[in-house]
């Protein structure tokens, strides 16, 4: 049977102890929300990288809140003896599942120190591509093109090579045109400069510019190059790519669409074989 009396005791002098944690539990998650909301703003006055911030602040709250567990747990003395073995089992299950934790926090240090991309970049990986827009502890969040979310362990982020497309100011478009038929190779360079020009987002310092290309395929081969703004690439990138194969045509200068001879030769086919029955 259960005696009432010994567990009425063990509450009565359980009570103090549990209330006191209650206490503690507030107040500490209050002073760790205080001290980071103040930190937050102070190094935002002092224009700190929003990046390396991130970081810092997700880092501290959960280094915090250990700290904060900890004294709770030590506050319940041995009132917390089978808990603490319970909830020792249940880490140590967690830790052997999340081997690769610790690999993640390294990386996730590493490229919050070297810098190898921010908040806000464009970057390619070995399998993804993306714009950046949140530096964990143990992972980095990628926003497609196409809108979609890609979580990437930043063990695996920093092990692999990274393609930075927005890390400069400025970047390079690049327009290669083939032509199938060409009056003029000197009139069509100058055409095609022209129309880089005409774009008041291509840039004059460097100048665009337009070099020939070895080919196999093709008679004539060019490469047309204008610097832009790193905001401005990909609409520049599009209008360029669209509007020379339109300008080439309208100024007579050549074709710039590659086009294929097909000669269908008729084969005339074979009379099937007659049988005869007798």
């Amino acid at each position: 049977m259960i005696n009432w009396d010994t567990v009425k005791n063990s509450i009565e002098q359980a009570t103090p102890k549990l209330l006191g944690a209650l206490v503690i539990l507030i107040i500490g998650l209050i002073v760790i929300r205080v001290f980071t909301v103040w930190l937050e703003r102070y190094f935002a006055r002092k224009k700190a990288d929003e990046t390396r911030l991130r970081f810092l602040f997700t880092f501290l709250r959960f280094s915090l809140t250990v700290v904060l567990i900890l004294s709770l747990l030590e506050h319940l003395g041995s009132f917390t003896t089978t808990v603490t073995t319970i909830v020792g089992a249940i880490t140590l299950s967690i830790g052997l599942a999340m081997q690769g934790a610790l690999s993640n926090l390294a990386g996730g240090i590493i490229i919050v120190a070297s810098r190898p991309f921010v908040l806000g970049d464009l970057i390619e990986t070995v399998e993804f591509d993306g714009t950046v827009t949140d530096i964990g502890i143990l992972t980095t969040t990628l926003t497609t093109p196409d809108n979609k979310k890609i979580i990437v362990p930043n063990g695996k982020l920093s092990a692999d090579y990274i393609v930075n497309h927005t890390a400069y100011d400025i970047r390079r478009v690049d327009v290669p045109i083939r032509f199938e038929t060409v009056e003029d190779l000197e009139v069509a360079k100058q055409t095609l400069l022209d129309l880089a020009v005409s774009d008041e987002r291509v840039l004059d310092n460097p100048k665009p510019d337009i070099t020939s290309m070895a080919t196999e395929d093709y008679r004539s081969a060019l490469l047309l190059k204008a610097w832009v703004k790193t905001d401005d690439y990909w609409p520049v990138f599009f209008k360029l790519h669209e509007e020379t194969r339109k300008v080439l045509v309208s100024q007579q200068v050549g074709t710039a669409i590659p086009t294929m001879n097909v000669i269908l030769n008729q084969v005339k086919q074979p009379t099937p074989p007659q049988h005869y029955i007798e």
